[in-house]
């Protein structure tokens, strides 16, 4: 019964809070960025260059 209704309460919480949202989202996206570049940082690291090269 409650789950029907928990979607609905979030969405209007997500419409309330919409500029935090946006400010969270920023952050989020920043993060992720980060997070790539760690992966090609550890790829690079890791294995051959020329083999992280070639799927770039």
């Amino acid at each position: 019964m409650f789950s029907n209704l928990f979607p609905l309460l979030a969405w209007w919480k997500i419409k309330k809070s919409l500029k935090f949202q946006g400010f969270l989202f920023k952050i989020y996206k920043y993060l992720n960025n980060i997070n790539i570049c760690f992966v090609i940082f550890y790829l690079i690291k890791n294995t051959n260059t020329i083999f992280l090269v070639y799927f770039l």
